[in-house]
């Protein structure tokens, strides 16, 4: 029988102890290896137990007692054809039956818990709970997924619209602009779509996958398994790629709001002794500007817009008249200031050459221009809202000829974290497509999803009434396409606030593996500075808005976002507008991280934040929930190794190697770990490479330590950095075992000794078999050589006699 699990199994797997899990896995062995329900009473340990319909209970843990460790397996059993959102998952060789793990519960309290962990419902009158199971199923009120070899590898389940948004796509030929709120599984339906798209073309096509975030860049590649003929780049690994495909030295920053404070603190504080009377007035004027609605004008617009018609040629910014005589409201600046933001633009991407800080709008236009890029059949832009409309441009010049419509553009017009004056009207017109159709959907019916799979029903209904209160501030959508967020996350969760002081969430949660607590930059900035780098392990759970993007939480607190900043009562006119709408989707971004739990810190409730507050009271008729002990709110966990390990393995992932270690390190003081050998081998090993890669060196010694560590994916990702075509190659070699070809690049001189010490393992193994065998062909050259000579002399003898 094929195995799917439910969200809520998951949860509760994670919590379950080494006896349960292992039980657990017999079991799935067991019906993986069975053709329908009925030969699960063939086995008696398990307990086997059929309620009524399809319901059944199988016991884990301690069979034969009632102990502490005893647990029900809940699960459903269904034909495909009787349940058509799985049909698409059926395997040929199925039988066609499948099974629906459920929920794992208390033995003595499996008919209560079980109904109230399908439903998500806190109080309830038992009266049917196997129909109430049932029903739950059948709506697919929550996420499933299936399972195959082990709990840990799975596909999720789509519902039956997302596939018909993938259909759609391939047969009906793009583009496709795929609007979705957070947590709504805009990213499934790329993965599924490239999935399908190899399945069809067995791999002989084209694919490239775009993100600006590391994180969901590898989430995504994470799904797959050295596919044939398809790209994983973030925005910047592409440009890095070009840059190095040209021989362009370049450094390994890239333009960022961080940059460019340094470049104005620079500025502000230069001797102005030699300055003209110019340069001193643009001093002046930036500082008394607050610099980020400045970055947003520079990198949004003068470096990153593509003109009116999208026919600009200039490459590093656009031109002086354009932009002085901007008239369509794109503009923070009026049009007295923008001859000095303007300048201040030029010195800041001179800045940008001379410190090798790479511009990603100007090498973006370069490279739309290159007559040698790659181009694909197909391309998938995931959280389109954070590329301007430069990079825009690029990604579609990679598209080959007679493939101009074969781009997924999925983005969230609220979320967005990059200051890109991101407008999807502008792009749709890029695209040659209409905004909305008769029936007033997107072209080709794709609605913006609105399903959230994320957040429980009780943070919902917190975004829905913020989402009220931000149209008030600004300009989101179109009133008549805005919709409330629906729940599909039945697990009971808490949206609350809390009534006391920052630094006690800090103490008590810096360090917990299910857990963030998300502040201002400023905040950060000035909290990281204030204590020591040897408790920096303490407050690992501590993060920005751009830390958390792509990823989410068990518990999310999320501390004076709204009531520190001023920018919602001090800016004005357009540039208000702009810096709100920022603020706004950052605070989005961060209430939406949760998949449980969500605490509110604001220790100033004026202005938005009683405005959201009051609002919510309305919308429902009751107070958010409001704490004095943080103890009534979350609970801190007892956790084991393995949780310490997923949140490190996320980290790492991240590419926040430190933060990483941090977590693998407490993984190490589980008492847990002095019993799994195989566990602590992993954790050493992470550890190993978290430390290679904190390591302030170039980028091939980095890949050659890596491939020490057999860690080849990491390991390629440095070597395409640095250019390294060696690297590549060895590496391609070694995934190939292809040892006689490392042995040719021994014989090369292609690599040099000190490069294969450094590489170790399977890589000195081979140059050590090369010198054996280069010893051994010698000795028996000179052998023969011997042979040859004492013939040569008898011969002499004989005639010389």
């Amino acid at each position: 029988m094929d195995i799917y699990v439910s969200s809520l199994f998951d949860k509760s797997l994670s919590k379950a102890s080494r006896r349960i899990q292992n039980d657990l896995e017999e079991i799935r062995n067991f019906i993986r290896s069975i053709p329908d329900e009925r030969d699960l009473y063939s086995r008696n340990s398990f307990g086997f137990k059929k309620y009524k319909k399809n319901i059944y209970g199988i016991d884990v843990g301690n069979t034969h007692s009632k102990g502490n460790d005893a647990r029900r397996l809940i699960c459903a059993c269904y034909t495909y054809e009787s349940n058509t959102m799985f049909i698409r998952y059926k395997e040929s060789n199925s039988t066609g039956r499948y099974i629906v793990l459920v929920d794992i519960v208390k033995h003595d309290e499996q008919n209560r818990k079980a109904l109230l962990a399908s439903n998500g419902i806190s109080e309830w009158d038992i009266t049917n709970e196997e129909e109430k199971i049932i029903e739950s199923l059948n709506n697919n009120d929550i996420k499933f997924r299936k399972v195959f070899n082990s709990f840990k590898d799975g596909t999720p389940v789509l519902t039956l619209d997302k596939f018909e948004t993938i259909d759609k796509f391939i047969n009906e030929s793009g583009p496709v602009v795929l609007p979705g709120i957070a947590g709504s599984g805009k990213t499934e339906i790329i993965i599924r779509t490239i999935e399908e798209l190899l399945e069809i073309y067995e791999g002989e096509t084209n694919v490239l996958y775009v993100t600006r975030s590391n994180t969901l860049l590898s989430n995504v590649q994470g799904r797959f398994k050295n596919p044939k003929n398809v790209d994983f780049y973030t925005i910047k690994s592409l440009l890095v790629n070009y840059l190095d495909e040209i021989g362009k030295e370049h450094g390994s920053e890239v333009d960022s709001f961080y940059s460019f404070t340094n470049f104005c603190n620079e500025l502000i504080h230069l001797e102005r002794s030699t300055y003209s009377k110019q340069e001193q007035e643009l001093i002046k004027f930036v500082q008394k500007c607050q610099y980020y609605p400045l970055y947003l004008e520079i990198y949004g617009f003068i470096f990153g817009f593509m003109n009116l018609n999208w026919d600009r040629i200039e490459t590093s910014m656009i031109n002086t008249d354009t932009y002085l005589n901007e008239n369509y409201g794109y503009c923070i600046y009026g049009k007295n200031d923008r001859s000095l933001v303007y300048e201040l633009a030029k010195k800041y991407r001179d800045y940008l050459e001379v410190n090798k800080i790479i511009n990603t709008n100007e090498v973006s236009f370069d490279f739309s221009r290159y007559e040698n890029r790659k181009q694909y059949q197909y391309i998938f832009i995931d959280e389109g809202q954070d590329l301007t409309e430069v990079e825009d441009f690029m990604l579609l010049s990679l598209l080959a000829p007679g493939c101009e419509k074969n781009v997924l553009f999925s983005f969230d017009r609220e979320q967005i974290v990059t200051p890109t004056f991101f407008n999807i009207g502008r792009f749709r017109s890029k695209l040659s497509l209409t905004e909305y159709n008769d029936n007033r959907k997107y072209k080709f019916g794709y609605n913006p999803l609105t399903d959230n799979f994320r957040n429980p029903s009780s943070v919902v209904k917190l975004i829905n009434s913020f989402n009220i209160v931000r149209t008030k501030y600004v300009q989101t959508e179109r009133n008549e396409d805005r919709v409330m967020e629906k729940v599909r996350n039945k697990l009971a969760g808490y949206a609350g606030i809390f009534n006391g002081n920052i630094s006690e969430i800090i103490e008590k949660f810096g360090h917990d593996p299910k857990t963030v607590i998300i502040v201002t930059d400023d905040y950060y900035r000035d909290f990281t500075k204030s204590i020591s780098q040897e408790n920096l392990g303490n407050y690992v759970s501590l993060r920005t808005v751009t830390g958390v993007k792509g990823c989410e939480y068990d518990n999310v607190f999320v501390a004076n976002f709204l009531s520190s900043r001023s920018v919602l009562s001090n800016s004005r006119g357009f540039e208000k507008m702009k810096m709100d709408y920022l603020l706004l989707s950052n605070y989005y971004v961060a209430i939406t991280r949760t998949s449980i739990n969500l605490v509110l810190l604001e220790q100033n409730d004026s202005g938005i934040v009683k405005e959201v507050f009051e609002q919510y009271r309305k919308d429902y008729n009751k107070s958010l929930p409001v704490e004095n002990v943080l103890d009534d709110i979350v609970v801190l966990g007892e956790y084991n190794a393995i949780e310490y390990i997923e949140r490190a393995d996320q980290e790492f992932d991240q590419g926040r190697y430190k933060e990483a270690s941090y977590y693998y390190q407490y993984a190490l003081k589980s008492n847990e770990i002095s019993d799994d050998p195989q566990l602590k081998k992993y954790i050493d090993n992470k550890l190993k490479v978290s430390d290679v890669l904190k390591l302030e060196i170039d980028e091939s010694t980095k890949g050659d330590m890596l491939i020490a560590l057999n860690e080849y994916n990491l390991a390629k990702t440095y070597y395409k950095e640095a250019g390294d075509k060696i690297g590549l190659q060895i590496i391609n070699m070694i995934e190939n075992e292809a040892t006689k070809d490392i042995e040719f690049m021994f014989a090369e001189n292609k690599v040099t000794y000190e490069r294969i010490k450094r590489m170790g393992g399977i890589v000195l193994e081979a140059f050590n078999l090369y010198l054996k065998k280069k010893t051994f062909n010698l000795k028996q050259i000179k052998d023969k050589n011997k042979v040859q000579i004492e013939l040569i002399n008898k011969q002499t003898r004989r005639i010389n006699k």
